[in-house]
Parts: structure tokens; sequence; C-alpha cells
């Protein structure tokens, strides 16, 4: 094992530090983190438990893969994480409970803010599913697609196959 080497210090003094070594990782506090991560917890909910390190020590783990398996076990939670923010936008938009009486435009208003919140994360960490603008093809898969819609268009009057302008 490494040192004890501190690499974040909390000026307060208060609260955990960040440490190289920590004796919070074990591989039972790791699988609770990811099970409870794509369960839909968030790092702050998971870690006000006594047991628990800080947010950015979990962080940590993931950047430094810590045990040689979390980050890619953190990765995978964070993918389910992510998926569930987006059923949480259906749920959020289907919620017409408080549409109604006095406070029915600050309840609309705020199911707003939420839904464009959880738009803006899952655009921003999953662009390939969620982003406003189609991923770039390359070269390459750009000439595949052309190849592929040639082939399958009809042929033209002339008989020879129609296809857009390369």
């Amino acid at each position: 094992m490494g040192s004890d080497v501190t690499l974040h210090a909390n000026p307060q003094g208060r609260g955990r530090r960040f440490r190289s070594e920590d004796r919070y990782f074990t591989p039972a506090i790791a699988e609770e983190v990811c099970e409870r991560y794509a369960m839909g917890e968030t790092l702050t909910q998971i870690c006000r438990d006594a047991h628990m390190p800080q947010p950015g020590t979990i962080r940590l783990w993931t950047v430094t893969n810590k045990g040689g398996f979390f980050k890619e076990m953190f990765e995978a939670a964070q993918v389910l994480h992510l998926l569930g923010l987006a059923d949480q936008i259906i749920e959020i938009a289907d919620d017409n409970a408080r549409d109604q009486g006095e406070n029915a435009n600050a309840a609309v208003y705020r199911s707003k803010v939420q839904i464009d919140a959880r738009k803006w994360i899952l655009a921003k960490l999953l662009p390939q599913k969620f982003g406003d603008k189609p991923v770039k093809l390359g070269n390459d898969r750009r000439q595949l697609i052309i190849e592929l819609v040639k082939t399958h268009l009809p042929p033209a009057e002339d008989g020879n196959a129609t296809h857009p302008a390369t």
C-alpha cells in the first residue's frame, strides 16, 4: 500500500480529508456506493451516512481506480443513475397533482426547472443518447452510410440507382 498522503485538507478543520490511502475503502463499501448510486441516490445523500466517506473521496476512488475495480463499477452505476434521471423527467412532467390552486404557476415553474436541470445533466454526461446535437460521424462511417443508402434506393427511371450527390 502507498503512503497516507493528504491530497486535500479541509481548511475549517471539520469533516474528513481526502487521503491517498483511506480507511473507508472496502469492497463492501464500494458495492454499496455503486448500488445506491445506480438506484438513484446522489453522492451527497449516500455520503450523509456515518460509515461513508465524503463525495470527493468517492470521486478520487474513481479517478485512481481504487481496488483495481472501482472505476468500471462506478461508471456502470453512473449510466444507470443517469437513465433514472430520464425516468424522473417523465414522472415530473406527468405529475399534475399541484397544477391547480393558488400555487399552480409556481408548481409548474418548479417542475420546469427540475426537468431542465435533468435534461442538461443528461445532455452533458450522455450526449450520444440525450445530446441536442448528433454525434459527428467520422469520414469512414459517413461513407459507409452513403453506400448503404445508395444500395437501398430504388432504381431511377433510366435504370441507374438514384443517390444523393456526394
